[in-house]
């Protein structure tokens, strides 16, 4: 008796510490991970997302902060305009294991209206086959 259940707990743990990876690209949290947050969780991740971005770029006033900081700025819309870009992304199997920052910037680069579908295509087909070798 006492061995069944030893072999059920490490069957247990084994199955569960198979789940984790799944969840991860490169050690970044992938789609599989997006999939699991509510809406109000979405709009905080990326909220946060955002501002580490800021955060990081504020202490490089002197390297040209205000040109990173652009980068990041797309006027007009909301974290929430944001989330649902980055939902949609994901909502296609094939990126599910892309990392929610590059689903970030991706989303960020769409609403930005400055590339191409087809342009757009290409970014998603490159983020792909980088997380695919994770």
């Amino acid at each position: 008796m006492r061995m069944l259940f030893w072999v059920l707990v490490l069957a247990g743990v084994l199955c569960w510490a198979q789940l984790i990876p799944a969840f991860l690209t490169g050690g970044l949290n992938n789609g599989r991970a997006w999939e699991g947050l509510d809406e109000a969780q979405r709009i905080m991740y990326a909220s946060g997302i955002g501002d580490g971005i800021r955060l990081g770029a504020r202490g490089t006033e002197k390297c040209g902060y205000e040109a990173k900081a652009e980068k990041y700025d797309v006027g007009g819309f909301t974290v929430s305009d944001i989330v649902h870009e980055m939902t949609v992304l994901f909502t296609d199997r094939e990126n599910i294991r892309i990392p929610i920052v590059e689903a970030y910037e991706y989303s960020l680069e769409k609403l930005k209206g400055k590339h191409t579908k087809a342009e757009l295509e290409q970014i998603v087909i490159r983020m792909r086959q980088v997380a695919v070798k994770y």
